[in-house]
This record gives C-alpha cells, sequence and structure tokens, in this order.
C-alpha cells in the first residue's frame, strides 16, 4: 500500500468521523432539557441556525470523505 493511498484514507476517515460527530451534535443541540422537578426545567436555547450550521458542517464532511474514499484505487 503506498504512502499516498494511506493519507488519502486516513484523511476520508477522519472527515467521515467528523462529520458525523457534527450531525449528533447539530441534531441534539436543542433537545438539551433537564427536568428537575414537575415545574422547573432546565432548557438550553441555542438559535436555530447553530443546528444548521453543524448539520451543514456534517453534509460538507461527509461529502468529501466520501469522495476523497471513492477516489482511492484499489
Amino acid at each position: 500500500m503506498s504512502a499516498l493511498r494511506k493519507v488519502k484514507l486516513l484523511i476520508s476517515c477522519t472527515l467521515l468521523l467528523l462529520g458525523l460527530a457534527a450531525a449528533i451534535y447539530g441534531m441534539e443541540l436543542n433537545s438539551n432539557k433537564i427536568q428537575l422537578t414537575d415545574q422547573i426545567t432546565l432548557t438550553s436555547h441555542h438559535p436555530i441556525y447553530l443546528q444548521f450550521y453543524y448539520l451543514g458542517v456534517a453534509m460538507s464532511c461527509l461529502l468529501c470523505g466520501a469522495l476523497i474514499l471513492m477516489s482511492v484505487k484499489e
């Protein structure tokens, strides 16, 4: 296995994992609710554009990672 192929595989796997992490974080961004009692709920309110930002980062990373992975020849 050549060094260039190893580097491409490393970059593509890193981008795929980063994209997966960004997607999970983007989906969980607005769902952080902690129920303390029946009347008190702590909620973290983030602007909605942050959720779309992280999902956009996720899609970009996943697409680039997949394209690099497909360009690696056997």
